[in-house]
């Protein structure tokens, strides 16, 4: 009995680690995929702000957001800089996690102060994503 049970319960541990080591390369496979397709978009520029789409998910994983610049972003929205100030360069980081797995991708965002730039009476503050 003492060796059947020693091996018994050498073959539960290994199976045991084997299982997790199959789901932290799942998890570690499931962050690389939303870091790869992980791109915020602006969905909205006015005069006033410009509003970027910052996913809380993506493909299995979950994504948390931080910008470079404090009190320039609120879900999404940044403050448009005054008519004919320099454009805001702020750094937004996801930091994204499945599991134990986690990964950071970086975005560089430029806000462009509210002058209407165009003919057509709009204001064009040129947010960009990078």
């Amino acid at each position: 009995g003492t060796v059947e049970d020693a091996a018994r319960n050498a073959r539960t541990g290994q199976d045991a680690l084997t299982a997790v080591a199959a789901q932290v390369g799942f998890d570690a496979a499931t962050v690389a995929t939303a870091k790869g397709a992980l791109s915020p978009t602006v969905t909205n520029a006015t005069a006033a702000t410009s509003t970027v789409a910052l996913p809380s998910s993506q493909s299995g994983a979950t994504v948390t957001w931080a910008s470079s610049v404090a009190n320039t972003i609120s879900n999404g929205v940044f403050t448009t800089p005054a008519r004919g100030a320099q454009p805001q360069v702020i750094t937004l980081t996801a930091t994204i996690t499945k599991g134990a797995a986690t990964d950071t991708k970086v975005f560089t965002v430029t806000v462009g102060d509210n002058a209407d730039t165009g003919s057509d009476g709009t204001f064009d503050n040129a947010t960009t994503i990078q």
